[in-house]
């Protein structure tokens, strides 16, 4: 148990109090839509203990702009909320949660956020990198081990090895190490042909 677990707002949902102490990296696993409600999307995450995020209109624009409008799609997507002490709500600065980083996104582009009636800011979200980069002694290993295969059986079962540790890497490790293995099955397969 640490000190910041005794600052945090009971409620039943994120709130920027929460995030005094520092971002949040949430992975998320459902969406509802109430238009019932004031904060109409409601979404939980891994490990929201019954908090979920409830965003504002403004984060709900930002959602939309960099994964599109069907939120069936935001399911396994990841973000990063972050608090922001600047929000206004009823003119006072009472703070509030803002998105910082989100994975698999449309594009990065700048873009203008609406922060009250009159005033409009630009507005960046930054790419979420999920996992580590793979070092170039262990890409070295894995090509390697690839190379002195020869039969489909053995490349399919190192692309078996690659799948069980890809939670471990980010997309673009992971992707140039799949590029590497496609490479090597086709080869592997061409040199059965002949």
């Amino acid at each position: 148990m640490s000190w910041s677990e005794t600052t945090k707002a009971k409620s039943d949902q994120l709130n920027a109090d929460d995030l005094i102490s520092g971002g949040l990296t949430i992975k998320i696993t459902a969406v509802i839509v109430n238009m019932n409600d004031a904060q109409s999307g409601v979404i939980s995450y891994e490990g929201d203990n019954g908090k979920p995020y409830k965003p504002c209109k403004s984060m709900r624009r930002v959602i939309e702009l960099k994964w599109g409008a069907d939120e069936k799609y935001f399911i396994g997507k990841s973000m990063t909320l972050i608090r922001d002490a600047s929000v206004k709500w009823a003119g006072e600065e009472v703070g509030g949660i803002r998105i910082s980083h989100m994975s698999d996104m449309k594009n990065d582009d700048r873009f203008m956020l609406t922060y009250s009636r009159n005033a409009k800011r630009a507005y960046k979200v930054e790419h979420l990198i999920l996992g580590i980069t793979i070092t170039d002694k262990d890409y070295q290993a894995w090509t390697d081990k690839m190379d002195k295969v020869t039969t489909t059986e053995d490349i399919k079962a190192i692309g078996g090895e690659i799948g069980a540790v890809s939670g471990s890497y980010n997309k673009d490790s992971i992707g140039k190490l799949k590029a590497y293995y496609k490479d090597r099955l086709e080869n592997i397969n061409k040199g059965n042909e002949e």
